[in-house]
């Protein structure tokens, strides 16, 4: 699998286990709602700066989410 989709999908599971919306977490963020959804989708990479807002928002460590990733456990 892609790992942009794979952070993706990490990045869906811990918004969806915070239960915040898209909307939430793109107002929070200061980006489109699109853009969430084209990084949960691996549409589109996201900055690393991103990312760690991202993780902040879900109060989650960045760490925590990247080792959600099956392939970064490898």
């Amino acid at each position: 699998m892609d790992i942009r989709k794979e952070i993706g999908e990490a990045m869906t599971n811990a918004r969806i286990k915070s239960g915040l919306s898209r909307s939430e977490i793109a107002r929070r963020l200061g980006v489109s709602n699109v853009s969430v959804y084209y990084w949960e989708t691996g549409r589109n990479p996201i900055t690393v700066d991103k990312l760690d807002a991202f993780c902040k928002v879900l109060n989650i460590d960045m760490i925590d989410l990247l080792s959600s990733i099956p392939s970064y456990r490898n």
